[in-house]
């Protein structure tokens, strides 16, 4: 456990960012084979946060798949563009490691470049960021949308922290980032409304968003509630456990008729439907009698 939150500490990248500063940028200007010049501006990077590290390489290579940088000039040139993106230790850094290449190509730049963040970040940087997302808490202040889309950003930037390094997929993000890091006052509703089980984070963000609007954190935590997240019998009229906020409702949120996600709802909807199978089949052996006469 105290491994987990040694590694946790060193994440590269965390919900809230230390300093939100914005990034500068450096415009390459990018010979073309038809003879036109490109003028490419990409995110710089000099020795700030090791995220912006990371921006950096994610926009380099959003740029070269944009503009086919690599197939429109020399090998040597490449590594030079990419240099220009960085200042201060990081681009002596890069000298360093590049310095050493007899012959380059397009693998040994990739090479070195795998060698770069392993130097900026560490071996361990996937480990680390991985046991972050999957251990830390959703921020109390930060509203569940933007969490959940600042862990997929996260998550998207940990197949850039070394050779191999991979990010979880949507079912994983679910299962092992989102549902054991919500509020413990929301976990009940989560696992009432199915949100455990959904295939993306876009539905378990849907579920949430819901969750949030009908039981802000900061007034659940005004109310007493036992260790399992759910009011107390003293703080709930009736000794209802979650009790719907709705005015003129008197029933608990797990059998509200608008909660999309409750027993009710869901047997509606199926009613619902059969009926609407039942006129439909009606219909149509009205139609087959219409026929025969």
């Amino acid at each position: 456990l105290e491994g987990d939150k040694e590694n946790m500490v060193r994440a590269t990248l965390k919900y809230e960012r230390q300093k939100e500063e914005s990034l500068k940028k450096v415009k390459l200007e990018i010979l073309q084979t038809t003879g036109r010049t490109d003028k490419i501006e990409v995110y710089a990077y000099e020795d700030g946060p090791e995220e912006d590290f990371l921006t950096l390489i994610q926009d380099f290579k959003d740029a070269d798949r944009r503009f086919n940088i690599r197939n429109a000039i020399t090998i040597d040139e490449y590594y030079g563009k990419f240099r220009e993106c960085m200042k201060g230790s990081a681009r002596d850094t890069w000298d360093k490691i590049a310095g050493t290449v007899a012959w380059r190509t397009t693998m040994t730049f990739y090479e070195n470049l795998l060698e770069l963040v392993k130097e900026i970040l560490g071996e361990d940087a996937e480990d680390n960021q991985k046991d972050y997302i999957r251990n830390t808490e959703k921020p109390v202040k930060m509203p569940t949308g933007k969490w959940v889309r600042r862990l997929k950003t996260i998550n998207n930037r940990i197949k850039l922290m070394g050779d191999g390094a991979e990010s979880l997929t949507e079912k994983q993000l679910v299962t092992e980032c989102i549902a054991p890091n919500i509020h413990i006052e929301w976990k009940g509703y989560f696992k009432l409304s199915k949100g455990h089980r959904s295939r993306t984070t876009q539905e378990a963000r849907a579920i949430l968003e819901d969750i949030e609007d009908e039981y802000p954190i900061e007034k659940l935590r005004k109310n007493v509630r036992n260790p399992k997240g759910n009011f107390s019998s003293n703080s709930q009229e009736g000794g209802q456990r979650n009790k719907c906020r709705k005015p003129g409702h008197d029933h608990e949120w797990e059998n509200c008729p608008d909660n999309k996600y409750s027993k009710a709802a869901k047997a509606k909807a199926k009613e619902d439907a059969e009926k609407k199978k039942e006129n439909y089949n009606n219909e149509k052996q009205s139609g087959y009698k219409s026929d025969d006469s």
